[in-house]
């Protein structure tokens, strides 16, 4: 048959491990090397129960033999959880039937994580003991391929690395620096295939880090930031604005490229109109470490006195600051399986913390043989620590349930781990060393279910495009980023200032020293329920002042008395350079620039400046009709 065009060899030696009868036993897809094929009745009788319990032998036994083999393997099967997901004959036939119930097949969807993850077959077997060799055994074609070491030093000069690297949001696309010697590239890790790599001479890259899709790259070199095309690796744009950048990230909801640098500024630069929208001072010197919370967009940023500052483009101040480590902080991690409630933090004084982001207490914290430089949460709640030459992986982390001692580990001989990240939608752990760059399988790690509408691994050209204009549509203002985004579209609380409370007296004497009764001496009233009276009284103005002054102007031959001159004199002006306006128009970016907003500006500030000289024309004639003093008939 056609759909069965797979080497007989091959699934002779898949089927002897266990492993590969628990995966591919499955009523409603057979996975074998990537492919899906959905088996139809008459398939599954004949050669499905073949592919499951074929031995070694080449014989082929009758369907009959078969079933009679089957009913006694299950009867012998000990595990529980294997018995389940063995073939059975009454539960494909209903599946295959028009009317069958999907509540049936539910247990065939594992959602858990623990389902996923690689498990002891005694007791005193260990998971962190697994080598990668045997995993790969253990695995499908499809994903053994993806484990993989590079090896990218030069073997004659030695000249290479440290690298650093980042996946784009379907994982399908690697991007690879090298720090020391300017390199960059672009890998397709769908065909495994090198789409570019080029080198600048004697330039230091210090990050990289993909925007809104694969087509765009940005890397923060030794002095600028510049964006690159993904297709072809040329420059399309120079950054100016990014000066001596060590850490980027990305927020895709808002379209900003952050960046943080030795200068100590955080900077939020909006890809689609090209502008720097918010810019603060960490005050805290330089910052090597910066991470983004997923739920809702926060950048966190450690720095070298040992603190955590959480922060938003719309405030000038950081949000939250606490004290995590007595020495730097050199890593930052959120987890997103959590809704962002869980934040790992690394020191050079050799601690791991993690963090409870509702009260900011610490849930556990151990310290390791060698500090941390890198860590890395999976899309499953997975903990991936890069310290000295080892690579750690822990699960259940910040549980209750949680267990002691690491799940995966992975030692790198001769070599320092630079940078941890998982690849999404994958059980993959990729990790960036000294002298290159290796895949590790985590079985666990990735979400197998994956949105559409969000990344989609199997996405095409015109499917590319659509998104990138959805997402420009759907494109949320910076202005409400918040630490809880709940708050958008939720009832407003009242402010504090509407329930100031007004403490009445018996009785208030206006101008002409006339009591009026205000209220109960002995009762609080609000603000917002004052009358016009109390609110003028209380902010030290008189209700009838206004109109008896323009009777007393118009009575008294003289002019405005003294008290007018008095308060006109201690009004406070904006003079000189302190003018919004004026500071507008001073810009030396803009003088040259000629647009309708600036020769709109500019009108308005002539026509102030005449009305003012009018007015000032109107006081001098004013006084001089008076009188004005003794010696004003000489002016």
């Amino acid at each position: 048959m056609a759909v069965f065009n797979f080497d007989w060899e091959v699934i002779k030696s898949k089927c002897d491990c266990e492993v590969w009868k628990k995966y591919f036993a499955c009523t409603q897809y057979a996975k074998f090397g990537g492919w899906l094929w959905t088996p139809s009745k008459s398939e599954l009788n004949k050669n499905v129960e073949l592919f499951v319990y074929t031995q070694t032998s080449a014989h082929k036994t009758s369907p009959k033999n078969t079933m009679k083999k089957k009913q006694e393997q299950q009867k012998k099967t000990k595990d529980q959880e294997l018995r389940e997901y063995q073939v059975n004959q009454d539960q494909t036939n209903q599946y295959l039937d028009s009317g069958h119930n999907p509540a049936s097949t539910k247990k065939l969807i594992r959602n858990e994580t623990n389902d996923w993850k690689a498990k002891p077959e005694n007791k005193l077997e260990k998971t962190w003991k697994f080598k990668q060799s045997d995993i790969k055994s253990s695995t499908n074609l499809h994903i053994s391929l993806k484990s993989f070491n590079l090896n990218l030093k030069d073997t004659n000069s030695g000249i290479g690395g440290p690298y650093k690297f980042d996946y784009n949001r379907n994982g399908n696309f690697l991007a690879l620096i090298d720090q020391k010697v300017g390199k960059y590239s672009n890998i397709n890790l769908k065909s495994l295939n090198l789409i570019f790599e080029i080198g600048l001479l004697n330039e230091h890259l210090r990050a990289v880090k993909w925007l809104h899709n694969q087509s765009f790259l940005a890397i923060a070199q030794k002095k600028y930031v510049y964006i690159y095309d993904g297709h072809q690796g040329s420059e399309l744009h120079q950054l100016r604005g990014h000066v001596e950048v060590t850490q980027m990230e990305f927020l895709p909801y808002h379209f900003l490229l952050t960046t943080v640098g030795l200068p100590g500024w955080l900077k939020y630069h909006d890809t689609s109109t090209g502008q720097i929208v918010a810019q603060h001072a960490t005050k805290l010197g330089s910052c090597h470490t910066m991470a983004q919370n997923p739920f809702n967009s926060i950048i966190n940023l450690g720095h070298q006195n040992g603190t955590v500052t959480l922060w938003s483009p719309s405030v000038n101040q950081p949000l939250v600051k606490f004290l995590a480590h007595l020495g730097p902080v050199t890593s930052l991690s959120v987890d997103p399986s959590s809704s962002g409630n869980l934040l790992t933090t690394t020191g050079l004084d050799g601690s791991l913390k993690v963090w409870d982001a509702r009260n900011w207490k610490t849930l556990t914290s151990w310290t390791l043989k060698k500090p941390a430089k890198t860590t890395a949460w999976s899309q499953k709640g997975l903990l991936a620590v890069g310290w000295g030459a080892h690579v750690s992986v822990y699960s259940d982390i910040g549980k209750a349930d949680s267990k002691k001692g690491a799940y995966m580990n992975q030692l790198f001989p001769s070599q320092e781990v630079e940078q941890v990240q998982f690849c999404p939608f994958e059980d993959i752990l990729g990790v960036s060393h000294s002298s290159g760059f290796s895949q590790l399988i985590i079985p666990g790690s990735g979400e197998a279910h994956f949105d559409s509408l969000e990344a989609d691994p199997f996405e095409t050209k015109t499917r590319k495009k659509e998104r990138e204009v959805h997402n420009l549509l759907d494109k949320i203002p910076f202005e409400l980023i918040n630490i809880n985004p709940n708050f958008v579209g939720s009832v407003a609380p009242k402010p504090e200032t509407t329930h100031q409370l007004f403490q009445s007296t018996s009785s208030i004497k206006d101008k002409n020293n006339q009591t009026v009764i205000v209220n109960n001496p002995n009762a609080n009233t609000p603000y917002r329920k004052l009358t016009r009276i109390q609110k003028l009284k209380l902010s030290g103005v008189d209700a009838l002042e206004g109109d008896q002054e323009d009777d007393d102007q118009e009575d008294d031959p003289e002019g405005p008395s003294d008290t007018k001159t008095e308060k006109v004199t201690e009004k406070k002006k904006m003079r000189g350079k302190n003018s919004t306006l004026k500071r507008f128009l001073r810009r030396k970016k803009r003088q040259n620039v000629i647009t309708p907003q600036t020769e709109a500006l500019k009108a308005k500030l002539s026509q102030r400046k005449q009305l003012h000289i009018q007015q000032q024309k109107q006081k001098a004639a004013q006084k001089g009709d008076t009188g004005g003093g003794a010696l004003s008939r000489f002016s």
